[in-house]
């Protein structure tokens, strides 16, 4: 695992060879995780975990029959935020996009 809580949207955007790698291209690394509240410039509360393979994040799913309001399932952690949260981190990243944060990570590391 990868935790690039803090450097997630960061050090993808430097420039080549200014880092080491960090991400799936290392052999071993099966997830990496990304606080999308940081430097992905959305609301506070968001984060990402990537998995190298499907295999990998089917082992992320909760199921429990016993809840009181019937079967409840989730792909994403148990009792993770609303999804209002999740909808304002994907327009800021859609939004800025790949040129801009390629632009805003030269002013940080500058």
């Amino acid at each position: 695992h990868v935790d690039a809580c803090l450097g997630g949207f960061v050090l993808p955007f430097a420039r080549p060879g200014t880092f080491p790698t960090f991400d799936f291209q290392v052999a071993g690394v099966t997830s990496m995780s990304a606080d999308t509240h940081k430097f992905g410039y959305a609301p506070k509360g968001t984060s990402i975990v990537l998995y190298r393979t499907k295999e990998l994040r089917h082992a992320q799913y909760f199921s429990y029959a016993k809840w009181t309001g019937g079967i409840y399932a989730t792909p994403t952690f148990a009792g993770s935020r609303p999804s209002a949260l999740i909808g304002c981190a994907w327009a800021s990243l859609i939004t800025i996009g790949e040129e801009g944060f390629q632009e805003r990570t030269q002013k940080i590391l500058s």
